[in-house]
C-alpha cells in the first residue's frame, strides 16, 4: 500500500523509478534503453521487498509497474519497446534484463487494452471488478492524481 511506501521512503524511490521509464526515449541504442528499464524494475522490486520485508513476486511487482507506468507516462513507450525487442539480440535479454523488459511490456499491454490512446479507460467490463466499484475507484483515484498535479504533491495510492 501507498501508506507504507511513503513511511519507508519508498515515494521517493518511486519517483526515481519513473524518471527512469522517462528518460528511455532521451538514449539512441537499445542497450541504453533497456539500462533505464532495469534501473526502474530495480527500484521498484527495491519498494516492494521494503514494504513486504520478504522477497516479492510477479503479483506484487506487475500491479505497481502499471501503476508507475500510469503515473510516468512515458513518451514514445510502445515504440521504444518495439525497437528494444526488435534490435536487441534475443542472448542479451535474459536473466533479469529479459524479466523486466517482459514486466514492462505485459504491463504496457494491459494499459493498451483497458485504456484509450488519451488515457480514458475503454470498458469498466475490461476489468474483473464490478463497473460502479471501478467508476466510484476511478474517479477517486483520477481527483487525488488532478490535486496532485496541482498541488505539485506527491499523492497517495
Amino acid at each position: 500500500r501507498a501508506c507504507v511506501c511513503v513511511s519507508c521512503g519508498g515515494a521517493a524511490t518511486l519517483t526515481s523509478a519513473r524518471e527512469e521509464l522517462c528518460k528511455m526515449s532521451a538514449h539512441k541504442a537499445p542497450k541504453d534503453k533497456i539500462v533505464r528499464i532495469f534501473n526502474c524494475c530495480k527500484l521498484v522490486s527495491r519498494v516492494l521487498s521494503q514494504m513486504a520485508h520478504k522477497t516479492t513476486g510477479a503479483d506484487e511487482f506487475l500491479p505497481l509497474l502499471i501503476l508507475l507506468l500510469v503515473q510516468a507516462n512515458p513518451s514514445q513507450l510502445h515504440s521504444n519497446l518495439s525497437f528494444i525487442s526488435r534490435l536487441r539480440h534475443p542472448s542479451r535479454l535474459l536473466g533479469e534484463q529479459g524479466y523486466f523488459l517482459t514486466n514492462l511490456m505485459s504491463a504496457e499491454s494491459f494499459l493498451s487494452s483497458v485504456c484509450s490512446p488519451s488515457g480514458d479507460l475503454l470498458s469498466p467490463h475490461s476489468l474483473s471488478i464490478p463497473p460502479a466499484e471501478f467508476k466510484h475507484l476511478y474517479t477517486v483515484r483520477l481527483t487525488a492524481l488532478q490535486e496532485q498535479q496541482q498541488g505539485g504533491g506527491e499523492a497517495a495510492g
